[in-house]
């Protein structure tokens, strides 16, 4: 009887020490699948904030996340008869944007957003943004906001997207407003990574 006991006993600890050692097994794998995951993870990030990044919006530099703002300038009015430098009622004219990844190892997203408020007082009003240049669609996002993605496999030498914006100045048959000079109409340019996200338009 006694015997029994103690080989109850051996067996019960032998089964114990098995059942101990399996569950190290099991806690190894899992600290170690855990690890690989983060190290993985921290890796694709330090590789991502060291990518390379230069992106010219009408020649200027701008960083990656930040707003930068343009004004229209001159519009380029086709076949106009009025003063060099004026916009007048019945015409249309039209501005373009250039945006050049100069040297960039990920995707582009680039938001555009027009402030037509001063435009709009003087019965301007847009007709159409469009890229003009590499066959890009353009997204309206917003009322006022055209968005572009450049894959990085475009990317490649002297590779730009030129965006035409154009707008009309509506005839309202007020002779004070011929050769009012040009309106000036503030534009920000977002550029951002594009991380695969959806582009919904309104």
């Amino acid at each position: 009887m006694e015997v029994n006991k103690r080989n109850s006993k051996k067996i019960i600890k032998k089964y114990l020490v098995l059942v101990t050692f399996i569950l190290t097994l099991v806690a190894i794998y899992e600290i170690t699948s855990v690890y690989a995951l983060f190290h993985s993870q921290a890796t694709a990030n330090v590789s991502e904030s060291l990518a390379r990044w230069k992106i010219l919006v009408n020649n200027q530099d701008i960083v990656s996340g930040t707003e930068q703002s343009f004004d229209m300038g001159d519009f380029v009015v086709p076949n106009a008869s009025v003063m060099g430098g004026k916009f007048a009622p019945g015409l249309e004219g039209y501005f373009e944007l250039t945006i050049e990844p100069q040297d960039t190892q990920v995707s582009v997203r680039y938001d555009i957003t027009i402030d037509q408020s001063s435009a709009i007082l003087q019965n301007i009003h847009l007709i159409s943004v469009e890229e003009i240049m590499a066959n890009n669609t353009l997204i309206q996002t917003a009322e006022d906001t055209y968005t572009g993605i450049i894959p990085v496999s475009d990317i490649k030498d002297d590779y730009v997207n030129t965006i035409k914006i154009t707008f009309k100045w509506d005839d309202t048959g007020d002779k004070d407003a011929v050769n009012t000079p040009i309106v000036e109409i503030p534009i920000k340019v977002k550029v951002t990574q594009y991380l695969g996200e959806a582009i919904t338009g309104i």
